[in-house]
């Protein structure tokens, strides 16, 4: 049986033991990272999971409103009670719905964002909460895209993490709708060692632009909790160093 231990940060405590996916450094980052959110905007959080994304967003642009989208239910609902328990149920909600069949009322986002399923088919985990979650058996990578050709603003914003490996095939299908990357953010663990994740930032743009490159090392060494500076300057809103 999962833990029932919450996640804490500054100014929130996160529930995230009945979600199929826990809490981990690729939803952390997502939800520390700047983002280009303006007062009265409309985001949306696809496969929030328990919200810490959104959470986090959230307390970092007050003004704007957020949506949170998962197709499992008891995320949904630990979701639910984590935006309560955060006295943030003014500006955000949960709802649980296959991202395929979503209607929103108002139809449009300013900002949407994402911790999607990555992982191959030969390393997926027995369990089916977890499968469903973690893969792209559910929502593959077209499947996504389509789906925020439909409900993002033509002015709006696409922001996703993702493991390097599949970054070059997934801006390459997003151009062909018109979402041009406009920011990567490449990490790595340390200096010299390999980008294992990137954060990506796309609009919808008639022609490519030059791309605004940054590069996060999470680590100064093998040293437990030796975050480097640029880990500590994303995080400092949200945990004490």
């Amino acid at each position: 049986m999962e833990s029932p231990t919450p996640f804490y940060l500054n100014n929130l405590v996160v529930s995230h033991h009945r979600s199929p996916m826990k809490i981990g450094t690729d939803g952390v980052l997502l939800g520390a990272c700047p983002k280009p959110i303006k007062p009265n905007d409309r985001c949306l959080d696809i496969g929030s999971g328990c919200g810490i994304i959104t959470l986090m967003t959230a307390t970092a642009y007050p003004l704007a409103h957020y949506t949170c989208l998962d197709i499992d239910y008891n995320a949904t609902i630990e979701c639910s009670e984590n935006i309560i328990n955060n006295d943030l149920s003014v500006i955000c909600d949960s709802i649980c719905c296959d991202l395929k069949e979503f209607r929103p009322v108002g139809k449009y986002f300013d900002v949407i964002y994402s911790n999607p399923p990555f992982y191959n088919d030969d390393i997926k985990p027995i369990d089916d909460k977890k499968r469903a979650a973690k893969h792209i058996d559910s929502l593959n990578f077209e499947e996504l895209i389509n789906s925020v050709k439909v409900l993002l603003k033509k002015s709006g914003y696409f922001i996703i993490i993702l493991p390097e490996r599949v970054c070059e095939n997934f801006i390459s299908i997003v151009d062909k709708i018109g979402l041009k990357v406009q920011q990567r953010l490449f990490i790595s663990s340390y200096k010299d060692s390999n980008v294992i994740r990137e954060i990506l930032t796309f609009q919808f743009l008639n022609k490519e632009t030059n791309v605004n490159s940054e590069h996060l090392f999470l680590y100064n060494s093998a040293q437990r909790n030796d975050w480097s500076e640029g880990y500590k300057k994303m995080l400092r809103a949200f945990k004490q160093f």
